[in-house]
């Protein structure tokens, strides 16, 4: 520009060097030049640690991916499906009202055995009702009337363990040959037990045995028999407990709340019948007792019972993995102390108290 004096820079030389090829840089000054190598120190800096991220990043991807997938195959065998349940009543009513009975599925119909009648007298019959209409007949007939036993079915045989009588807790086992309509004493339980609950392996076929006491002390051990009249302990409940509700499910007997001493528990035990361990693995909401337990499908629920002197009408699906109920459906009434028996997406409730002994056979059905 005219006026002033245009200033060239001349390249710097380091001393032992040639020049090399005519990069720019060689114009620049030192500061330049230093402010031009701080910065490629920086980018690079920058750049490594974006690379470290990046890596971690994917790093940590790979595994929330892996863990997700894990989870999600780990869970796949107890996820909860979306479902509709309904409640409802078959149309034809039982006989007479009862409740404190037993009831499970043979030959496609619903077997019950003894229970208590509405003056609280133990009852010498054995009921198949028809799970369509509600018929019922008269099948077979006990040679001591009892209440509180449980039961098990291998084949046509239906097996009746235990019970109270109006002598006391006792250790009989009879069986009943649906069809034939015969029932004969077969043998004797390891000891007295009432207020058990039995549940039924079809894929064993195995019989399992689980809780009550036998007039005086509880009865901790899980037995099962594969043939009605030998016994194998399986496991040892963690709380003592009588009339619990108890279902299986896989490798699992889901057992919850009873009672002992006149004292409802609100535990959830888990027995788990690969490897023979029990253990409480959470609370219910409240203290619960007679209440129903069955599994449809792949899912546990969880029916009725007793809180304090009230009875639940609330039917609750459980979640194994959070150990958490969420209602689904109501019954008719609050209901306790009902035989429950499953066939197909339906359980049975049989009888029980609402407060007073029905005469109903109320259905839960899943779809």
């Amino acid at each position: 520009m005219p006026g002033r004096q245009q200033t060239q820079w001349s390249p710097i030389r380091t001393p032992g060097r040639s020049s090399g090829p005519n990069w720019p840089w060689r114009y620049w000054s030192r500061r330049r030049r230093r402010r031009f190598a701080r910065t490629v120190v920086v980018g690079f800096t920058l750049l490594v640690l974006l690379i470290v991220v990046a890596t971690q990043c994917g790093s940590d991807d790979s595994t929330t991916l892996s863990t997700a997938t894990t989870t999600t195959a780990k869970r796949a065998t107890t996820t909860i499906k979306p479902v509709v349940v309904t409640a409802g009543v078959l149309a034809k009513k039982l006989p007479g009202a009862t409740y404190d009975l037993p009831a499970t599925i043979a030959a496609n119909r619903i077997i019950v055995v003894g229970g208590l009648n509405p003056t609280k007298q133990s009852t010498l019959k054995v009921w198949s009702i028809d799970p369509t209409t509600g018929d019922t007949q008269n099948i077979a007939k006990l040679d001591v009337a009892r209440h509180e036993s449980s039961l098990g079915v291998l084949g046509t045989n239906v097996f009746s363990f235990g019970g109270t009588t109006k002598a006391g807790v006792i250790d009989t086992i009879d069986s009943v040959t649906v069809g034939a309509n015969a029932l004969a004493t077969v043998g004797k339980l390891p000891g007295a037990r009432s207020e058990a609950v039995g549940i039924t392996d079809a894929a064993g076929p195995t019989l399992y045995v689980v809780g009550g006491w036998n007039g005086k002390d509880p009865t901790n051990d899980v037995i099962s028999t594969v043939d009605g009249v030998t016994f194998q302990t399986r496991a040892q409940l963690k709380e003592p407990v009588r009339s619990p509700a108890v279902t299986l499910q896989g490798n699992s007997l889901w057992v919850f709340g009873g009672q002992w001493n006149d004292v409802p528990s609100a535990s959830i035990q888990r027995i788990d019948l690969s490897t023979g361990t029990a253990e409480v693995v959470a609370k219910l909401p409240a203290a619960l007792t007679n209440a129903m337990a069955f599994t449809i499908g792949d899912t546990v629920y969880l029916a009725g019972g007793r809180q304090g002197q009230t009875r639940s009408n609330e039917v609750r699906r459980f979640d194994p993995t959070t150990f958490t109920l969420t209602p689904v459906t109501t019954l008719p009434a609050g209901l306790s102390d009902a035989g429950v028996a499953v066939l197909g997406s339906t359980a049975y409730l049989v009888g029980g108290l609402n407060p007073n002994p029905s005469n109903l056979v109320v259905t839960v059905t899943v779809t």
